[in-house]
């Protein structure tokens, strides 16, 4: 039974051991029809296995300045022989979002003290005009910068206000901008909308955009006709603004969102050279057990040209010899391999070994590719590397003397004495001949069937 329970804890411990080594490297099929052994996730975009795919973050780098996934693969040139390339490709602004949005409260927790200047997290947040923090729980904080707010003096408060003249009024704003949108919305709000049509004849003045000017605004208007619900033109009305002089802000950042950071690394293009994006997004895919991350098409570079086979020729009648030398040559475009094979035939005079004739040929070849099961199946048995085998706990030897005594399990070939009771009073007996009768008339067909059993069990035996 012991051995029983170490045989099922090591399968269970094997289960572990293979669920936790994913696939490093998978098969893609090129534009071209060629099949190329890449990194997982660095799928081109006309796979079928589409461009989301599981990477390893060991593989972003930074190049300038943007998230690249890069690593080794190769294909086989028509001699069979695995041709070595580099793989690359960008990642996509939604795919480092996306990534990290779902790592982001393990980021943050993973940051033991306050978000400061020379954190990756912290940093790619300035970037982007974030301030970026934690509460007291370990949330995140998120504000972003406002250019209306002013924080160098001189500063000023901009206020349209008409209620002098049974207008609205604006109320202070930091700018001229807030002030006449302010505007709007109130002299839209002193008047009451239309009823349903039809219903009332007058009409209702409506305010709907603005234009600054050195003074202050031009407001258009339009008229609405409560009756039909037609809009027409009105004239623009032009006003003045007031100021006043304000004390600077301490500071310009408003609060924002967790999804206005994200949104914000969605849109980012042209991150320069030094940018956190990265490694932010190498940590965020280190907490993931199968990241996923959007990539661009595939980018594959790798040798202009390989040796194929070269077969030399004697020949006794004429006394020349003709070899034949092979070259595969590689043309890379994205994700496109196209290779050409270069026949090169030289005859010599082997008397003085003069060349005779050269003769170049070029041909277009099909690049094909033999999968190795393993690749697509890693964890199946015989394809995982097998770690070392511990020493096991040395067992010591125990000297138990044991006596053995013979037990007889014969019968005798009579049939068994009937069993004796007694029911009020009166004795009976419950005798076994007809069940003895029985077994002797069905004893030869046990034996038959015995001996036909062990007669399969012999014959299977032979077919191993």
């Amino acid at each position: 039974m012991k051995k029983f329970f170490i045989f099922v804890f090591v399968l269970f411990s094997c289960g572990l051991l293979f669920a936790q080594s994913p696939a490093k490297y998978a098969w893609y099929s090129t534009s071209s029809g060629t099949r190329i052994m890449a990194p997982v996730g660095l799928a081109p975009a006309a796979s079928s296995l589409g461009a989301r795919q599981a990477i390893w973050s060991q593989a972003v780098v930074v190049d300038g300045g943007l998230p690249k996934v890069t690593g080794s693969g190769a294909f086989l040139n028509p001699r069979g022989v695995l041709v070595p390339v580099v793989v690359d490709a960008t990642v996509l602004g939604s795919g480092s979002a996306a990534a990290i949005g779902r790592a982001l409260p393990k980021l943050l927790r993973a940051v033991s003290g306050p978000l400061v200047i020379g954190g990756i997290l912290y940093d790619l947040g300035k970037e982007l005009d974030f301030e970026l923090s934690k509460d007291g729980a370990g949330d995140l904080i998120v504000q972003t910068t406002d250019s209306d707010i002013c924080i160098v003096a001189p500063c000023y408060e901009y206020r349209f206000d008409q209620t002098s003249n049974g207008g609205a009024d604006s109320g202070w704003r930091a700018t001229r901008s807030q002030a006449a949108a302010a505007y709007v919305i109130a002299e839209n709000a002193l008047h009451p909308p239309c009823p349903a049509p039809g219903v009332d004849f007058t009409q209702r003045q409506i305010y709907s955009t603005f234009t600054l000017t050195n003074a202050g605004a031009d407001f258009v208007r339009q008229m609405k006709d409560c009756w039909t619900g037609n809009l027409s033109s009105f004239p623009d009305r032009s006003l003045s603004h007031s100021t006043r002089s304000v004390a600077p802000a301490s500071s310009n950042f408003v609060p924002s969102s967790r999804q206005a950071f994200i949104d914000a690394i969605a849109a980012k293009s042209g991150w320069p050279s030094g940018s956190k994006l990265a490694p932010v997004l190498r940590d965020a895919l280190n907490f993931e057990p199968s990241p996923a991350v959007d990539v661009s098409p595939l980018v594959v570079s790798g040798p202009a040209t390989t040796p194929g086979p070269t077969t030399t020729t004697a020949n006794a009648t004429d006394n020349t010899t003709k070899t034949i030398t092979t070259t595969y040559n590689h043309t890379y475009s994205g994700d496109t391999v196209t290779t050409t094979t270069t026949t090169q035939t030289t005859k010599i005079n082997n008397i003085d070994n003069s060349v005779i004739s050269t003769e170049l040929t070029t041909i277009d070849t099909d690049v094909q590719a033999v999968v190795d099961p393993c690749i697509a199946n890693p964890t199946r048995a015989g394809c995982v590397a097998l770690g070392e085998v511990p020493e096991g706990e040395k067992i010591t030897a125990l000297d138990v003397p044991v006596t053995f005594a013979s037990v007889v399990f014969g019968s005798s070939s009579g049939c068994p004495a009937g069993i004796p009771f007694s029911m009020f009073g009166i004795s009976y007996s419950i005798s076994y001949a007809p069940m003895c009768d029985l077994m002797l008339l069905l004893r030869p067909l046990f034996l038959a069937l015995g001996a036909a059993a062990a007669a399969w069990l012999f014959m299977e035996g032979l077919k191993v």
